[in-house]
């Protein structure tokens, strides 16, 4: 009986050794778990992190890249718009000039006061001798006859179309056009300005994602056109309040400060009429509140994604 006492005493220690061997690998496991467990957060939060800097850094470009080409697109529409606006009568006109027979400046003078009508209500123009000197001009304006127009500036320049200057008969901004009729002599027609809003008013701005106005500045920084018809009739030099530009982004975007606010803009010099800068504008917060807008769905797929894979790689660790 005492000898089965201290076999059975003997065997307990042996057990309770085995038991706490036992315990301590369940914790090791348990520990090698809960560490696993810890780095794939850690993996994922930085995973998540990196993975939406990244997509914020493309959306932002995608936004700004599309942004930009829907500006430039109405630049270069309101480009071909003023061209042909200027240019409506190029081809009538040379083919006038085409038909003038040879002949005397009064002869000259007669064919244009018989063949050139009104090009367009505000429109005028001057045929001009050798030496500058108005030999015809368009009806209504007969008091020219005779007087010099050697010594302007758009006239002595040769170019086929003049910057921007004051008509020398309503006082208002024109385009004057020169042809040559031979003989040292030409024919001047000056191009109404004023009718350009209505035209450009009617330019359509879309796409981009976000609100944006246009107008048109001359070389002194007025305005030439603007959606506001308030602006647009006090010829408000609106250049001056435009502060702070920065440099041409890789996509031509520059941002600059108007009365405190911040704003984004694609601006592009016109030609014709040379000395005027079309401006597409849109306020900065406007593409910050649409970049943040798609970066809340790119931020839930991506978390979502992690979460997915975290969930995955813990299943195949259990």
């Amino acid at each position: 009986m005492r000898c089965g006492s201290r076999t059975a005493g003997s065997s307990t220690p042996a057990k309770s050794e085995s038991s706490r061997g036992a315990r301590a690998g369940v914790s090791q496991t348990v520990s090698f778990n809960v560490r696993i467990r810890r780095l794939l957060c850690v993996v994922g939060v930085a995973g998540f992190c990196l993975a939406f800097l990244i997509g914020s850094l493309y959306e932002t470009g995608q936004q700004k890249k599309e942004v930009a080409v829907t500006m430039r697109g109405a630049a270069n529409s309101c480009s071909a718009l003023l061209r042909d606006y200027l240019l409506q009568h190029e081809r009538y006109i040379e083919q006038i000039i085409a038909r003038l027979p040879p002949g005397n400046d009064a002869s000259v003078a007669r064919y244009f006061s018989e063949n050139l009508p009104m090009l367009g209500p505000l429109d005028n123009y001057f045929v001009l001798d050798a030496n500058g000197v108005v030999l015809q001009t368009s009806r209504g304006h007969e008091s020219f006859v005779g007087i010099d127009f050697s010594h302007l500036e758009h006239l002595s320049s040769g170019q086929a179309i003049s910057r921007v200057h004051q008509s020398l008969v309503s006082l208002k901004p024109v385009v004057s056009l020169q042809y040559s009729l031979g003989d040292g002599r030409r024919l001047l027609i000056e191009k109404d300005l004023n009718s350009i809003a209505p035209l450009v008013g009617h330019l359509q701005v879309r796409g981009g994602g976000i609100d944006t106005v246009v107008f048109i500045l001359s070389a002194s920084g007025t305005i030439v056109y603007h959606p506001d018809s308030a602006l647009l009739a006090s010829r408000y030099p609106l250049g001056f309040e435009l502060k702070n530009w920065t440099e041409p982004d890789k996509y031509g975007l520059e941002t600059y400060d108007f009365h405190g606010s911040r704003f984004i803009a694609y601006r592009q010099p016109l030609n014709p009429p040379q000395g005027w800068t079309f401006y597409a504008i849109s306020p900065e917060r406007a593409l910050v509140r649409l970049v943040v807008g798609h970066l809340l769905g790119l931020a839930a797929i991506i978390a979502l994604f992690f979460t997915l894979f975290i969930w995955f790689l813990d299943y195949l660790i259990r």
